[in-house]
């Protein structure tokens, strides 16, 4: 089963349930000059620096039945304290 999320104008989150696994990706497709490049935090911990607008992540195996947390931050953050639209999934 495939679900979407759109989070934050067009930040895309793909998951993609198979039996004890979910494949997770996310895709930065925010078109704002100011959000050209974003830093991505899971669970607190800098992800991605400097996420560029039109790229995408590799499909992630995360466990189901687990709880991530996922923080957007401006590209120039210094910790998940910038963070400034943060959502949490349960896979």
């Amino acid at each position: 089963m495939l679900k979407q999320f759109i989070v934050t104008g067009l930040l895309f989150i793909n998951i993609i349930f198979a039996q004890n696994v979910s494949h997770l990706q996310l895709i930065h497709n925010v078109a704002d000059p100011n959000a050209e490049k974003l830093d991505i935090y899971l669970d607190g911990k800098l992800f991605i620096d400097d996420f560029v607008f039109r790229s995408a992540t590799k499909q992630l195996e995360i466990s189901t039945e687990q709880s991530i947390s996922i923080g957007i931050a401006p590209a120039n953050s210094q910790s998940s304290r910038d963070i400034f639209k943060s959502f949490s999934l349960k896979l």
